[in-house]
Formats: structure tokens, sequence, C-alpha cells
């Protein structure tokens, strides 16, 4: 039991330190920042997943052009996506970095 815990307060202790920049001062900012990040990433990596599963689904429309076009409809919503998140991305860092002033 008491390996239980110690591993719970070392998870707990990882959670709270995520919010803490290089300087060793907790920032609200830095903590969103890292989740905004966080979710981003998730973000490509599954319109990523999607632009492959459209591929592959483009590549065995056998011909059938439904098919064909609702794929290469899928790879261009992916691509889009994947902008959006780079975009949203930068944005982030602009508004955190002009809200803590650096």
């Amino acid at each position: 039991m008491l390996r239980v815990e110690e591993n719970i307060d070392a998870i707990v202790s990882q959670a709270i330190r995520t919010g803490v920049n290089e300087n060793g001062d907790t920032s609200l900012a830095t903590l969103i920042q890292k989740i905004i990040k966080a979710i981003i990433s998730v973000t490509i990596v599954i319109a990523i997943i999607y632009m492959i599963v459209m591929g592959i689904q483009f590549i065995t429309a056998g011909g059938d052009s439904s098919k064909a076009e609702k794929a290469q409809k899928g790879i261009t919503y992916a691509i889009i996506g994947i902008i959006v998140a780079l975009a949203a991305s930068v944005l982030t860092n602009f508004v955190v970095n002009y809200i803590s002033g650096k």
C-alpha cells in the first residue's frame, strides 16, 4: 500500500511541476501553453492518421469515382486541419509570450 501512495505522490508532484518555468516559478501562462501544445500535438497526430486512412481509401477505390472523391476531400480536410493546428500553435506561443512579457 505504501508503494502505491509513493507512486501517487510522484505523479501528483510531476503534474504540479508542469506549470513551472525555467526559473522555477509557477506560471499559469506556461501551464496553459503546455496543455494547448499537448492538445495540438494530439490533433496533428489524428489528422495524419486520418490522412493515411483516406490515402488508403483513395488507392483502394478501384475506379469508383465517388469513393475516390470522398477520399480526396478527406485528405484535403486533414491537410487543412494540420495547417489550422500549426497556426493555433503559433498564435498560442505569441499570446503566451505577450502575456508573460517575453
